[in-house]
């Protein structure tokens, strides 16, 4: 699959039509996009869960500014920004995966942020995205990651599950297609 063409099709064909090519610009896995043929299948799945995240949060969301003016799509993050923080560098920091990788047990939630600053603190900052840019990511990332594994979301972070499901599960644009439980 990982040299597979067709991979990602429709996700790619959903940034490239009119309206949607300047969505989530800044998202570092967006200009991934045209490169799925060279990734292999792990890679190439979580990029293109993260896209269909970002989708996915466009379309659930509410319509709101950005600190541009512009107006947006998005689900609303207020009182959720820690849970979403600590699943984005729980699943994305890199010295705790490499570390995890090489067997290690390691769950930054009970991990002094002092001792183990580098299993701590890995945000989409780190990625070069901030304000609305960064917001989106979070969210992108925490869709990806209740598609993927929904128990892990809903133990770590109750309130970013709730909030997905308030706001996916009621869309009949969404609902459809995916309902999260």
């Amino acid at each position: 699959m990982a040299n597979d063409d067709a991979r990602g099709e429709a996700i790619r064909a959903f940034f490239e039509a009119p309206g949607n090519e300047n969505l989530f610009p800044n998202c570092p896995f967006r200009r991934e996009l045209s490169h799925l043929h060279e990734c292999d299948a792990a890679s190439g799945d979580m990029i293109l869960g993260h896209m269909l995240g970002h989708i996915i949060d466009h379309r659930a969301g509410q319509p709101c500014r950005n600190e541009s003016g512009e107006m947006i799509s998005a689900i609303s993050q207020d009182n959720i920004q820690h849970e979403l923080r600590f699943v984005y560098n729980d699943c994305n920091n890199p010295r705790l995966n490499e570390d995890r990788q090489s067997g290690a047990d390691l769950d930054p939630a009970v991990l002094d942020p002092y001792q183990y600053p580098e299993y701590h603190g890995f945000d989409p900052e780190q990625r070069g995205c901030f304000g609305a840019d960064s917001r989106a990511e979070l969210m992108a990332e925490a869709i990806r990651t209740y598609m993927r594994d929904p128990n892990y979301l809903k133990t770590v972070a109750p309130n970013v599950a709730a909030r997905i499901r308030a706001a996916v599960n009621p869309n009949p644009a969404l609902n459809k297609i995916i309902q999260f439980n």
